[in-house]
């Protein structure tokens, strides 16, 4: 009986909350105010040109591939590393048509690939605010890439989630460049690691935040850097909720990162230079060190071989105690 009396209760405060809503509601004054649209912008990202070039030829194989009307399109940013160019188009219909456009033309043999890239009210941003840039392969560790991807998608914003295979790399780094402070986090194996290390230091200089720290979840077979940095040595299906709850108490460490050039030469017995015996061969190595370990094999390296160029920084990780 008592449970009954508390549902009629709760009947009848129900009933006359729902006169009271329509009273006020009828009280309420409505007026008409002229809302200003504001003018379309449209961020594209157009990767698979020929790297390093200058801004004018790009503006060239623009308007030769896409024919781009100048009063309505702007290129906003050129990364020539990469060979990308981003574009700031003010008309919807014109931004449909360079995008469908770009997907199925190629330039020098190779497609190009366009993005729509969403623009970041970074002036809204709190001085404590560092959100999370997350990059997933979705090649690595079977399946699990894929799941970890949709999974992120669906507890982060969709957008700060991004797809390496599809263009996804530069994209997001883009997206964050006014982004004062933020984090990456990287779902790969050694080798997506060392991409993003990559084109971070090509294009740092087109950042805000220049050396942002990088966590790892680890999806590759050695998974070697994720180890020293105590991430474990591989992803076995843990919740994704936890994982963003271990990046959030990660401590963050400084590691030395570089890249060496080899050349290799005859050496003669009294240690003089001669001829090469063959066409000269460049090697390319990159390699990572923490505070506490060297690996021997890369300084006997260096000892033992012809160094032309020797290039250090210091890079920011997050440790997972």
């Amino acid at each position: 009986m008592k449970s009954s009396f508390l549902s009629v209760l709760h009947t009848k405060s129900l009933c006359f909350l729902f006169q009271v809503s329509l009273t006020q509601m009828n009280q309420t004054r409505f007026y008409i105010t002229e809302i200003r649209k504001r003018a379309a912008q449209v961020s594209l990202l157009i990767e698979g040109f020929p790297p390093l070039m200058s801004k004018e030829e790009y503006a060239q194989l623009i308007q030769e591939h896409l024919s781009i009307k100048s009063h309505l399109v702007t290129v906003s940013h050129i990364y020539a590393s990469q060979g990308a160019v981003a574009l700031q188009v003010s008309c919807f219909s014109e931004a449909e048509r360079i995008f469908m456009l770009a997907k199925d033309m190629t330039v020098s043999n190779k497609p190009l690939t366009s993005l729509v890239i969403p623009e970041i009210m970074h002036n809204k941003l709190g001085d404590d605010v560092c959100p999370l840039l997350v990059f997933v392969n979705p090649k690595s560790g079977g399946l699990k890439g894929r799941e970890l991807l949709y999974s992120f998608r669906k507890l982060l914003n969709p957008h700060q989630v991004f797809d390496v295979s599809n263009g996804g790399l530069l994209a997001g780094l883009h997206m964050f460049r006014e982004v004062p402070r933020f984090r990456v986090l990287v779902c790969g194996g050694d080798g997506t690691v060392g991409w993003v290390l990559g084109t971070l230091e090509a294009i740092r200089h087109k950042l805000l935040c220049q050396e942002p720290p990088i966590g790892i979840v680890p999806l590759g077979t050695g998974n070697d850097l994720a180890r020293i940095l105590r991430w474990g040595p591989g992803y076995n299906g843990e919740n994704p909720s936890l994982i963003l709850v271990c990046v959030d108490e990660a401590e963050e460490v400084l590691m030395d990162r570089w890249t060496i050039l080899l050349d290799a030469q005859d050496m003669s017995g009294d240690g003089k230079e001669h001829s090469f015996l063959e066409p000269p061969k460049v090697w390319y190595s990159q390699g990572h060190v923490t505070s506490c370990q060297v690996f021997p094999y890369m300084k006997m390296m260096c000892f033992r071989l012809l160094l032309i160029f020797f290039f250090k920084e210091l890079g920011r990780f997050w440790c997972w105690s």
